[in-house]
């Protein structure tokens, strides 16, 4: 399953969401590796920040952000277009789920902690595949600046 955001109502981005997830589960950060420090913010801001624990959005003007249900995607695939206006600030996805970032350059998608991702890059698309459960942070080009998704990833 393949799901894109484009310029669709909000009201049928929920309905689609709410279609692929089976049984709504609340969702919250899991444990992370020490090398993972770097944390989303829920706002852009509107510039770089100087401190290096500030928000992780850099970007000239907001972003509009997707709102997703809190359930938990499964291990499908999820297609986010760098060129996009609508981003997601969070996802979840099940161990073997894929987040495809599309319109990216090579080396410019990065997913961290390394240790639970499998990144592959092809003709500008970026798949990244959570191989195990915690909290990985995937960033990419966006409007000038850098998109930061929280994305938690169950067994």
């Amino acid at each position: 399953m393949i799901h894109r955001f484009s310029a669709v109502p909000a009201a049928a981005l929920f309905v689609a969401l709410a279609t692929a997830c089976a049984a709504p589960q609340p969702v919250s950060p899991l444990p992370v590796d020490a090398e993972a420090t770097t944390t989303a913010a829920s706002e852009p801001t509107p510039a770089p920040s100087a401190s290096p624990t500030g928000p992780s959005h850099t970007r000239p003007s907001p972003a509009k952000q997707v709102r997703t249900s809190s359930a938990c995607l499964g291990a499908v695939r999820f297609e986010v277009g760098t060129q996009e206006e609508l981003q997601p600030a969070s996802l979840c996805f099940h161990v073997g789920g894929v987040l495809r970032v599309a319109g990216a350059g090579p080396g410019e998608v990065r997913a961290t902690p390394t240790s639970r991702t499998s990144s592959n890059y092809a003709g500008g698309v970026t798949d990244v595949r959570f191989v195990g459960a915690g909290t990985v942070t995937v960033t990419y080009p966006h409007g000038g600046g850098t998109w930061t998704v929280t994305v938690i990833v169950k067994r």
